[in-house]
């Protein structure tokens, strides 16, 4: 993110479990506070897909592929997740 980025609060982040891209009652989701942060807790020790939802209004540039594999270990933390947004 550069400075003269904005951040989304409000927004949709979640884990794709059958990693079919689309958000679904069963997968954990989180929303992004006011500084467009978001954390997911108690995750256990695996491999996750992590997308989010556009917002209304807003078209997913960023990351290319349209979300992030992570690997985590036990009480692990992931940063520099960054999903990039443009106007639509």
């Amino acid at each position: 993110k550069d400075s003269s980025d904005s951040s989304l609060s409000h927004v949709q982040v979640y884990i794709d479990l059958n990693k079919d891209g689309k958000f679904e009652s069963n997968e954990n989701m989180v929303k992004t506070d006011s500084s467009g942060n978001f954390s997911f807790k108690q995750l256990t020790a695996g491999t996750y897909r992590v997308r989010v939802v556009a917002p209304s209004g807003y078209k997913l540039i960023g990351p290319s592929s349209g979300f992030y594999d992570i690997t985590v270990g036990a009480g692990g933390i992931k940063s520099g997740l960054n999903f990039r947004f443009i106007k639509a």
